[in-house]
Formats: structure tokens, sequence, C-alpha cells
């Protein structure tokens, strides 16, 4: 999902195992002697993309333990510190994939990169991703403030409303129950921490969330990285990709950590109908970075969840506080109903997206991209209508794929103009906050209409399959 800017960048991403094997041979049928193949040396090797001796690892405990099948290292009770071998300079992309192994003790990672003095490498650009002993939420915390202090800091909360009210309408409240039971937990949850390196500048994701931009003249990203893991950890991978330069015209935005939804039509969409998901795909002159399926097998984003539950209850619902964390939580809060993305700011000029309508009866195949002020709103709003899957004719481009069934479609490539004028009321704020939704209407609380903006109306749309 690409946005037209006046300086985009493009991020490719190689993904390229290194598997380590031994192969034993012996001088009769059977050796007198058994080899014993070292199999943690190779899953290092698999989750470091690299050789171990690459690595300098402080203590050198830990282990390589298979967790939801994949091979993990483990560091058990024990701090554990890697201290890569490589020194690396701009145009890069750090990403690192963990998980808490037990929500009831501390755990989590911190990553620096462009580390020269490894007894100083609090100096360099650096984040940790910390549990404070909770089921729902982890902190994030951005280094390089002043004096020694966080530049930002706050909470990456997994599932936005934790609490229910017995006052809600029934159908609501089992709504809520049930997006939220589907939402993992920390314990669950395989988070991605993810640097994009320039010349002089760190931006930094959490499941494809910004936390955070520094764009300094004394940012100096050449150097190493140094990866602090916590007790109670599993690191499931670490790579390090080139990026090539910036692309002066696209910024493509990665969603894997926003997808939600496994089929179109009541199937899914064949990968080999898809482009590769190590590289940019170009869909005529627009760049596009298509996800990897997730461990549920989500590879694209439907707005069929989105809607706004508020509405369905009376009061006051004020746009920063009250029952689901506000009318206009931002993307850092989990909730399926809402798909808000979160994003560097700039002079975006067009939105454009992969995606196409099912054939859902009274549904309405139109997209909406609002882009709003975390805790207050004040939303600007911007639409399109999105071809059906099924359609034989229509204006925009087709793109043919293929489900798992055999039934042929397509998807479009649709765009979106945006008014840069009408951005510029979030120029003060670092990162830009935007909600894919369907059509939006203005919402007045009852009885006192005194809370009022502009929101999706209900769950009623067309199941939207974008990338």
């Amino acid at each position: 999902m690409p946005m037209n800017t006046n300086r985009f960048r493009r991020y490719t991403v190689l993904t390229i195992p290194l598997f380590l094997f031994l192969t034993v041979t012996g001088f009769t049928d059977r050796a007198w002697w058994e080899q014993r193949s070292n199999a943690a040396e190779a899953g290092m090797a698999d989750i470091l993309d690299s050789s171990p001796a690459g690595w300098q690892v402080t203590p050198s405990t830990g282990s390589v333990e298979k967790v939801d099948g994949r091979s993990t290292f483990a560091t058990g009770p024990n701090t554990i510190t890697l201290l890569g071998g490589t020194t690396y300079s701009s145009n890069a992309q750090y990403t690192l994939t963990f998980r808490i192994a037990d929500d009831t003790k501390q755990g989590g990672v911190s990553m620096f990169v462009g580390v020269k003095d490894p007894t100083k490498y609090l100096e360099a650009p650096g984040a940790a991703v910390l549990n404070s002993i909770n089921t729902t939420y982890v902190n994030w915390y951005i280094y390089g403030g002043s004096n020694g202090a966080y530049r930002t800091y706050s909470a990456y909360n997994l599932k936005a409303v934790t609490t229910r009210s017995l006052g809600w309408p029934e159908a609501l409240r089992k709504s809520v129950e049930q997006d939220m039971a589907s939402l993992p937990g920390v314990a669950e949850k395989w988070l991605t921490f993810r640097f994009v390196v320039r010349d002089h500048c760190v931006e930094t994701y959490l499941d494809d969330r910004l936390l955070d931009v520094r764009n300094e003249p004394k940012v100096d990203v050449n150097g190493r990285v140094y990866i602090t893991l916590q007790p109670n950890t599993y690191l499931a991978s670490f790579r390090v990709r080139a990026l090539p330069a910036d692309d002066p015209l696209f910024r493509p935005i990665p969603i894997q950590g926003y997808a939600n939804a496994v089929q179109i039509n009541g199937g899914r969409v064949q990968r080999e109908s898809l482009p590769r998901t190590d590289s940019v795909a170009l869909v005529g002159k627009t760049p596009f970075v298509f996800p990897e399926p997730d461990v549920r097998g989500n590879d694209h984003i439907s707005l069929a969840k989105s809607w706004a539950q508020f509405g369905a209850i009376e009061g006051y619902i004020e746009s920063h506080y009250g029952d689901f964390a506000g009318r206009w939580p931002w993307a850092l809060s989990v909730n399926p109903a809402r798909i808000q993305l979160r994003v560097p700011n700039d002079r975006y000029t067009k939105l454009h997206l992969i995606a196409a309508a099912d054939d859902s009866k009274d549904s309405v195949p139109v997209i909406t991209v609002q882009f709003f002020r975390p805790i207050s709103g004040y939303p600007k709003s911007f639409a399109a209508r999105v071809p059906l899957f099924s359609a034989k004719s229509t204006d925009a481009q087709k793109l043919p794929v293929t489900l798992n069934g055999g039934q042929n479609g397509n998807l479009y490539l649709v765009t979106i103009p945006l008014d840069p004028g009408q951005l510029s009321s979030f120029a003060d704020q670092g990162a830009l906050e935007m909600e894919l939704t369907k059509e939006v209407y203005q919402y007045r609380s009852y009885p006192d209409p005194i809370c009022y903006s502009f929101h999706q109306a209900d769950c009623r749309a067309a199941f939207m399959y974008m990338r």
C-alpha cells in the first residue's frame, strides 16, 4: 500500500535462511561411533541468518527450542547480549522477531544500531520493548533523549478493550468479547521490531506501527548491532537487509502487522497468483510490498470487521476516554474493529491500494481513509469505490488472481487522491495516524449531541481485500 509524497522510501527485504548440515561417514556399514550433529549451531544460524561465530554471545547460555513450530533462541532465566561482528552503514533494514515466554514474568528485548564501542552502546540509536508482567500490553522505549533520557516511550496495547459492561446491548457485548478473544495475549504474540536506517535517520517500528523517527545530523548509523535479550524471552529471527536508495515518489507501507483476514469470496488467493513477498513488486510503475501470511494465515486486510462499536450505546463517548478507549484511539491500541495505521508524516498526494470487494449482499464497496489526531480526532476523510472481485467490466486496472478452489477473479489498483493542504493540519505530528474503513457519516452522541465527529456507520460493508 504505497503513498505518493515528496519524500518516500522503498523497502526491499530478501530472506535467505542459512542451514548447516553435517555428514557422517564411516569405514564400515555401521560406524563404531555416533557423530552428534550440532543442531543448536544450525538453529542459531537460521535464527541469526548468519554463522553464530560472527556473534559475541554473553553469557553463552540459552538454548535453541521449538516454539510454535519454529526454531527460537530461549534465554531461560538469564539476560543475554548479542554483539554482531558485521559493520553496517545506511540504507539498511533491521528486523527482529521475538516473544515473551511467560506473561507472569518480565521479558523483552532492546536493539541498538550503529554501535562503535560496545561499552557505550547507549549512545547509539536504539529502542526496547519490555513486558511489565501483564497479559495485554508491553512497554516500548526509544533511547537518545537529552541527558540520557528516553526520546519517547509508551505502551503497545494488544487488547484495547479489557473490561466489558453488562449494560451494553447483548449483541454488542458478544461481538466485543469475540473480537478481544481473537487477539493473542503477551505470551502468545510474536512481536516484530524493525529499524529502517538511512543517512542520519532511524525509523523505529513495532508490528509495522511507527514508534519514532530520529532524523538528526548527529545520528551516525555506521556500526555494529547490539541486542539485549531479557530473561523469559524467545528470539525467533534477526535479519539485516540492504535497502535501495530513497524513492523520490513512493513510500510503500508494509501491512503485515495489520493483516486480519485469510479469505475473499469464500476462498483464499493462491500464492502463485501474487508477487513474491521478499522484494518490491511493481504494479505498473507503483511499488508494493506484499506481506507474508502470519501464524494464523492472515495475509491481507479486510474492512468487513471495521465498525464504530460505541455507536451502539447511549451516553457520552468522548474522543479521548470512555468505553473502547474513546472514539479516537491510536494504532498502538489494537481493536479488530478499528483498522488504524501509524506511518511517517509527509505531504502525501495519493494513496494507492491493491484491493477488491467481495460479492456480499446489502453492502457498499466503498473504502475511506481517515487521517486524524489521536485522542482528539479532527479527521480528514478521502474515499473511493472498489470494484467487485467478480466484476467483468471496470475502468480500474485488473490484476487477475485465482482462489484455491479454482475460482478466477481480479484484484485492482485503486487510487485515492489526497489533499496535502488538508493534511497540513497534522504537520505538527511526528507520525501520521490513519484509519482504513468504509463509508463514514456524522456521529452524534445521544441524547445530548455534545460529542460528534465522522465515523464508520456499522458492520455492513463489502469484504475488502487490501494489500
